[in-house]
C-alpha cells in the first residue's frame, strides 16, 4: 500500500481497493450501491394576474406586434413635444407681458471696495 503511494500509482487500477471495485462494478460496489441522479423537477408556468394587472391585459400585452408599439410610442413622443412646446410658448408670452410691464431701472454704479493697508515686516 505505501510503496504503490509512493510510486504514485491510482487507487483506481490496483484490484483490492474500493474504489477499483467501485469503477468495474465487482460485488457489494455495483450498481445496488451506486445512487443514481434524481431526475429534475420540471416548473409549470401558470399565467395569471399580478399586481395591478389583469390576466387580459397581460394577454393583450404580450400579443401585440412590434408595429403597434412602435405606432404608440411615436404617439406618446409626438404629444409630449407638443405639451413642452405650448408651455414654451405661455412662457415667453408670460415673460413678454413681464417686460412690457416692467418699467427699465437705471444700471447700479458699481461700488468702491477698499484695499487692504500694506502688511509691515520683512521676508521672514
Amino acid at each position: 500500500c505505501v510503496r504503490a503511494t509512493k510510486l504514485k500509482r491510482s487507487p483506481r487500477d490496483i484490484r483490492w481497493t474500493v474504489l477499483y471495485r467501485i469503477k468495474h462494478k465487482k460485488g457489494s460496489h455495483g450498481q445496488e450501491q451506486v445512487q443514481r441522479k434524481k431526475a429534475k423537477k420540471t416548473v409549470q408556468v401558470i399565467n395569471r394576474a399580478v399586481a395591478g394587472m389583469t390576466l387580459e391585459a397581460i394577454l393583450a400585452k404580450r400579443n401585440q406586434t412590434a408595429d403597434f408599439r412602435k405606432q404608440q410610442r411615436d404617439q406618446a413622443v409626438k404629444a409630449a413635444k407638443d405639451a413642452n412646446k405650448a408651455a414654451r410658448a405661455a412662457k415667453q408670452a408670460a415673460s413678454k407681458d413681464k417686460k412690457a410691464a416692467a418699467p427699465k431701472q437705471q444700471a447700479k454704479a458699481p461700488k468702491v471696495m477698499k484695499t487692504a493697508a500694506p502688511r509691515v515686516g520683512g521676508k521672514r
